[in-house]
């Protein structure tokens, strides 16, 4: 998918890493958080087939706008 739209396009659309456990990857994510204090319900946004996109992050933006915490990790890479 990378070889496709670029390397760094995945940098681009997130704002976080998760560190990996027990050795494993790192996991990039976006996360996408309301404004105000919480504490805020939390939801994982898992994309479709074709990876995280501009249109999952717009979701998570979405999301939280109606006060959610939203995190979208990238699961094609770690």
């Amino acid at each position: 998918m990378d070889s496709l739209a670029g390397r760094d396009r995945i940098a681009q659309l997130t704002n976080t890493t998760m560190p990996g456990v027990n050795g494993g990857p790192d996991v990039r994510a976006y996360v996408a958080m309301p404004e105000g204090e919480g504490p805020f319900p939390t939801m994982i946004m898992i994309h479709e087939f074709y990876a995280l996109n501009e249109a999952i992050t717009s979701k998570a933006d979405l999301l939280a706008q109606e006060g959610y915490v939203v995190v979208a990790p990238d699961t094609f890479r770690g």
